[in-house]
């Protein structure tokens, strides 16, 4: 229960909504569908299998939600040899953590013998490392940025202010003019400069991807980001009053899982504004 709680595909809307991260909620909503598609399949095989012995629907599809959460949060992506992409699971491995700028470790498929099949998934270390220093690898793709890892893994890479970044790894949503913005801690869209500059005057009405970052540009831009980002972290505890005043008690943590998807749901939020921060504080010193 502990590890669905963390899988923003099990969250109840109120507390995905807490996340404050439109890309979270179009990526849950796309999961949806192909989620149900592979439980309606091993619901099937299931009703196949002389192991099962309950004839439950809730039993056997509570079995297939486990699976299914189990193989996207402890297996790994590795290309086979016809260069295929596949996902494996195998014991320890899926015990090493991910870190996206500290990284001392790399992992393979490696053939057992020359010429011979891949069959040998194979952890090696980049560096010399200490005695009980962690083992720490890239998850790749499927962890950037924050929220895609939290979708994909169940936790979010804390982002501070003054960290190295590699590109991608954190972004935050910002809304202008109606329309939503990716900004990283050292990165603006072209767009968003193109929408500040025509909010200005200084685009002939036009969206030009020709505009530059002036220091004009820049100033207005990190006012913009200083504005949105409180509004990433307000009202998260009106969300906890209500429900209180509602049903009388605080119904939002009152079990351990709701505590969980709810810290998970205040790491991205709070990222979010910590790297909106980061971005005006550069712009204002560039």
């Amino acid at each position: 229960s502990y590890l669905r709680a963390s899988l923003p595909i099990h969250w109840p809307e109120e507390v995905l909504s807490q996340a404050k991260c439109t890309a979270l909620e179009l990526v849950v909503d796309s999961s949806y569908f192909s989620r149900a598609q592979a439980i309606q399949d091993l619901v099937e095989g299931l009703d196949r299998c002389d192991a099962v012995t309950s004839d439950s629907m809730d039993v056997k599809r509570s079995l297939a939600e486990n699976a299914l959460d189990l193989v996207q949060t402890r297996s790994c992506r590795v290309i086979v040899e016809d260069d295929r992409p596949v996902r494996l699971q195998a014991p320890l491995f899926d015990l090493i953590n991910h870190h996206p700028t500290a990284v001392n470790a790399e992992f393979t498929l490696e053939q057992e013998e020359e010429g011979g099949e891949l069959k040998s998934l194979v952890v090696r270390a980049l560096r010399d490392m200490k005695k009980n220093e962690e083992i720490l690898i890239d998850y790749g793709d499927s962890a950037r940025p924050d929220w895609r890892c939290l979708s994909s893994y169940g936790f979010v890479p804390l982002f501070e202010p003054g960290m190295p970044t590699g590109d991608g790894d954190h972004t935050a949503e910002m809304c202008f003019e109606g329309q939503r913005f990716l900004v990283g801690p050292d990165t603006v869209p072209q767009h968003l400069v193109c929408a500040i500059a025509l909010s200005m005057g200084g685009a002939n009405g036009e969206i030009d991807s020709q505009i530059n970052l002036t220091p004009p540009i820049a100033l207005q831009l990190a006012q913009r980001l200083e504005e949105a980002a409180p509004q990433i972290v307000l009202g998260e505890s009106d969300a906890y009053n209500d429900s209180i005043e509602e049903n009388g008690k605080n119904s939002l943590n009152e079990k351990p899982e709701d505590i969980i998807s709810e810290q998970l749901a205040a790491a991205l939020r709070w990222n979010q504004h910590r790297i909106l921060m980061t971005c005006s504080l550069g712009l204002r010193d560039w």
